[in-house]
């Protein structure tokens, strides 16, 4: 699977290959995702320039595959494609519970080894909470078309709560839409929060928001269960 192979229009590009593969194998339900590079292991900076790099065989932990990550937009792309990129790929994937393996693609047997249960020389282990396949797909694949505002109230209860969105808790709504698009929900900051499938139109939304429903039952905007909060994402 490769970017460049796509004929269809924008939406369907994603930037880079290891974006793509880490979607690839969250669609699939992949247990394992191999990144091939032109180095045998992730280092704390590039190990051609610099002697005294530290060599990283295991990544257990979100927070520090984040810190690697903001590491590497310091230090530069180094290897094959950068190493930004296949870092932010194998936060994608162990989001969703793959097991990732960062192997040197200059060894031809590197493959077979890893398939017959070997290792890669780094390997970023699955997060301890996957956020599971469809909400990850939410969080990264699927590219929003417009924005909603809460309030207060509402941002508490869906970061929280567990709750799904309703129609009192919107304040404001941003873009043009359909129902049954995705959006990004934004706390009463204006910070994202949270991404989902709104199940009703920017049009709808606006009119109920000027000439808000008499009935005591609040319209459901997004459902809690195609709604992932992104801000609880290491991202």
């Amino acid at each position: 699977v490769n970017e460049n192979d796509t004929t269809s229009d924008e939406e369907l590009r994603y930037g880079d290959n290891d974006t793509l593969s880490a979607l690839v194998s969250i669609a699939v339900a992949a247990n394992q995702l191999i990144l091939l590079t032109d180095i045998d292991k992730l280092y704390s900076s590039d190990p051609k320039t610099n002697s005294q790099a530290i060599p990283i065989t295991d990544v257990h932990h979100p927070i520090q595959l984040k810190s690697l990550e903001t590491g590497s937009n310091t230090n530069g792309d180094w290897g094959t494609g950068g190493i930004k990129t296949k870092l932010s790929a194998a936060r994608i994937a162990t989001e969703s519970g793959i097991t990732v393996h960062l192997a040197d693609g200059r060894n031809a047997e590197i493959l077979g080894e890893i398939l017959n249960g070997s290792r890669g020389g780094t390997v970023f282990h699955p997060h301890p909470e996957p956020v599971g396949n469809k909400k990850s797909w939410l969080a990264h694949a699927i590219h929003p078309v417009g924005a909603l505002e809460l309030d207060e109230g509402a941002s508490d209860a869906i970061q929280n709560k567990g709750a799904s969105l309703l129609m009192v808790g919107i304040k404001n709504v941003e873009g043009n839409f359909v129902a049954n698009q995705p959006v990004r929900v934004l706390n009463f900051k204006k910070q994202e929060i949270a991404r989902g499938i709104c199940s009703i139109s920017s049009d709808a939304l606006r009119i109920s928001l000027k000439s808000p429903l008499s009935s005591n039952k609040s319209p459901l905007v997004i459902h809690r269960d195609v709604l992932v909060l992104t801000n609880n994402l290491v991202s």
